[in-house]
């Protein structure tokens, strides 16, 4: 060989390209009645069909696509195994049409395991969807979208959200550069949702930090049905609604109000019996449901509750309304029938007396 033969040699080694020899193949293989792509007892290779030829069967690593079976996939020769190399897009051409991005499996590494994913995916209140207050369009849209949600209300049933709110517009602040809240809540008893607005008077729009826009949040004026569920910050010129006017006000978890021990016949910790007062539907003190209706009010004072007929109502005889203290009568009225050897129901004229006796 001359000295310029060998010199034209060694510039086209420099000029070629060199390959690897790619083979093509679909995942999985039928096997026991079930369609199997993973390779047992050998973590990370799975089952490719050579030429979709079920006689050349490989297994190789695959850290590169989704363990799906039947995935066109391209194999190469590597270390002195096989490994996939990628999907074999070409395959299909014009009907590759499967949006899918058959990433390899990777759910462990955003996954709080005992040690940590190494790419933890922490999730915050908004991401969470249950009865999310969303807006309707980020760019012009006015109201809000709430998802859905089924709750038990009352040993009953409610598909609560799914609906939007009306145009928020309808609530801005008159003065120039004030914001006032409002709240969104859900009706437990219809599902609807319904809104609430600041009365008190606008704050300024200087006022942007989240601890500071807090107490201006108006509160449920029916805490025994009304769920809170977004706080909507509402400008003077605002046009549209976006996350930046929303605050996530879902209650994940809350405070039990276990009240405080008194003497004198008052009741200790009343808030653990289980007994919500409403005067007409408005909201009185925490408990089982018991709604006092037209002629009849309820007074709360401290942890006890006075039950009174109002002028007009005929008496307590008059009203229908029977007080039971562990089923023995006590006066007329709508059935009360107070059960535990710690509670006394107590009548007087026409005033029940709900008391502790510790």
């Amino acid at each position: 060989m001359t000295r310029k033969l060998r010199k034209a040699l060694k510039e086209q080694r420099k000029k070629t390209q060199y390959t690897q020899l790619e083979i093509y193949g679909t995942l999985g293989i039928p096997m026991d009645g079930q369609k199997r792509v993973d390779v047992p007892q050998r973590e990370g290779y799975v089952y490719v069909k050579l030429r979709d030829n079920q006689n050349e069967v490989i297994e190789a690593f695959n850290n590169s696509v989704a363990a799906s079976y039947d995935l066109p996939v391209v194999v190469r020769r590597k270390d002195n195994r096989y490994v996939v190399f990628g999907i074999n897009s070409p395959r299909y051409q014009n009907n590759w049409n499967n949006p899918a991005p058959y990433l390899p499996k990777h759910g462990a590494s955003h996954s709080f395991s005992e040690s940590g994913g190494a790419d933890t995916a922490w999730v915050f209140s908004r991401q969470m969807m249950p009865l999310l207050v969303y807006p309707s369009s980020v760019t012009t849209g006015t109201n809000l979208k709430i998802a859905g949600q089924a709750i038990f209300n009352d040993g009953t049933w409610v598909y609560a959200g799914n609906t939007g709110t009306p145009s928020l517009l309808n609530y801005l602040p008159t003065g120039g550069d004030t914001s006032i809240m409002a709240l969104i809540y859900m009706d437990v008893d219809t599902g609807n949702p319904g809104i609430i607005v600041g009365s008190g008077t606008p704050f300024l729009n200087t006022i942007t930090g989240t601890p500071q826009v807090y107490p201006y949040i108006p509160a449920p004026t029916n805490l025994a049905t009304q769920i809170p569920l977004a706080a909507v910050r509402l400008s003077s010129g605002t046009n549209s609604i976006d996350w930046s006017n929303l605050y996530d006000v879902r209650q994940w978890t809350h405070g039990i109000n276990t009240g405080s021990a008194g003497g004198g016949g008052t009741f200790a910790g009343v808030d653990q019996i289980g007994i919500y007062a409403l005067d007409d539907g408005a909201a009185v003190g925490t408990g089982t449901t018991v709604n006092f209706g037209n002629n009849l009010s309820v007074v709360r004072t401290g942890t006890t509750l006075f039950v009174d007929a109002v002028a007009g109502g005929g008496g307590g005889g008059g009203m229908g309304f029977i007080g039971k203290d562990e089923g023995v009568f006590q006066g007329t009225g709508t059935i009360l029938n107070v059960v535990g050897s710690d509670v006394v129901l107590s009548f007087s004229g026409s005033t029940l007396t709900l008391l502790h006796t510790n």
